[in-house]
């Protein structure tokens, strides 16, 4: 009993290869996935359950088609890398579970004996479902800020015309008009039916 409170509150736990590695495993933010070269999943952790949503009994001992049903595109994708070495960031959608379907992120490698023969595919897998929303959010807005612009362009290139047919209408009769004003000013003693006509005019 001392020994044991002694370890307790001293956190004298004693720091194996076996217990780390189980608590690497069950600490781990990202899924993880450990298949045999049959197919078979022989290792997952907390992560796997919790965003697969099933139970690791459902998963140890069976291939993924049948163990993972809620994430059928996945499971296929994941047998299909068995023993074929490295992947990178293959994506699939899982789901859906409570009405929303997932983004998984999928990278997995060769898991090798001391004599370099492969043992199995060890996979991590992640959810990138909010990302991939943000992404396509930002593309969204991009689209309507393209669009908004183009209309934008239109406008002002419908003013640049508007302003020069207007200026090009204009001057003809404002050159007339100012000419006949500046005359009105000029010949004070014009005769009254003289400054009447060009008064219409103007």
């Amino acid at each position: 009993v001392l020994v044991s409170r002694t370890i307790w509150l001293h956190r004298l736990v004693d720091i194996t290869p076996e217990f780390a590695a189980r608590e690497i495993i069950d600490t781990m933010n990202d899924a993880l996935i450990v298949m045999d070269l049959e197919g078979v999943v022989r290792l997952v952790n907390q992560e796997t359950c919790s965003l697969l949503g099933c139970l690791e009994q459902d998963l140890i001992g069976r291939r993924p088609v049948y163990g993972m049903t809620a994430c059928r595109r996945f499971a296929e994708i994941l047998e299909s890398i068995v023993g074929k070495g490295a992947v990178r960031n293959v994506e699939a959608e899982c789901g859906p579970r409570n009405g929303v379907c997932s983004t998984l992120n999928l990278s997995a490698s060769l898991m090798r004996n001391h004599r370099g023969q492969p043992v199995a595919t060890v996979c991590l897998v992640n959810d990138i479902t909010d990302r991939r929303r943000a992404e396509q959010e930002r593309e969204r807005l991009i689209a309507q800020l393209q669009e908004a612009n183009e209309k934008l362009q239109v406008l002002d290139k419908m003013k640049t015309n508007f302003i020069s047919t207007v200026s090009h209408e204009l001057r003809t009769p404002l050159t007339t008009i100012k000419a006949f004003v500046e005359l009105l000013l000029l010949k004070q003693g014009m005769p009254e039916e003289r400054k009447v006509k060009l008064m219409n005019t103007v």
